[in-house]
């Protein structure tokens, strides 16, 4: 009944997971769990049927395996998040290059990417644009940069630094 239930369960989370890594433990976890009711069930017909008890502790050592396998992948992933590394189904060079390739967008620079969460892929630029833009059409500017970028890349989060000129223009001395 339990290994029904386990797969049943897998099924669901299977389904359901996407790029959450806390569904994907939960689904490693009854997929672990489907394996170990798999192996007792197996362990138990061998040692019935043919005397053979050695099938239990190869079962087991065998399901020990299998689940440090896949949660030392699962650790690596959980680490890559929490240290803030880029989401690894983007590339920084392809994003930058669309910001740089959208109307008005002199340079793109500072930029910065990261998941804030395994699901959640966080964006942080600096964005230089044409000259002779009011603060509200720089604003709706960085409002369709935005759009583009959830559109295109799947990016909820994104903070854009809106700028007039390149950092290495000395600005003009006050008088």
């Amino acid at each position: 009944m339990g290994l029904f239930i386990n797969l049943g369960s897998a099924v669901i989370l299977a389904r359901a997971q996407g790029r959450s890594l806390n569904m994907r433990g939960a689904l490693l976890h009854m997929s672990s769990d489907a394996a170990g009711s798999l192996a007792v069930i197996v362990a138990a017909v061998a040692a019935l049927v043919w005397g053979a008890t050695w099938v239990d502790p190869l079962a087991s050592l065998a399901i020990s395996l299998l689940v440090l396998g896949v949660t030392w992948k699962l650790l690596r992933e959980t680490v890559h998040v929490l240290m803030e590394g880029a989401p690894r189904h983007l590339n920084l060079e392809t994003v930058e290059a669309a910001l740089s390739s959208q109307q008005g967008v002199l340079s793109v620079h500072h930029l910065h990417l990261w998941n804030l969460a395994s699901d959640a892929p966080t964006l942080s630029a600096h964005v230089i644009l044409g000259s002779g833009e009011s603060l509200h059409e720089a604003q709706l500017q960085g409002d369709q940069l935005k759009s583009m970028l959830h559109e295109r890349f799947g990016i909820e989060h994104v903070t854009l630094d809106l700028e007039c000129h390149s950092c290495e223009t000395e600005p003009a001395e006050a008088i």
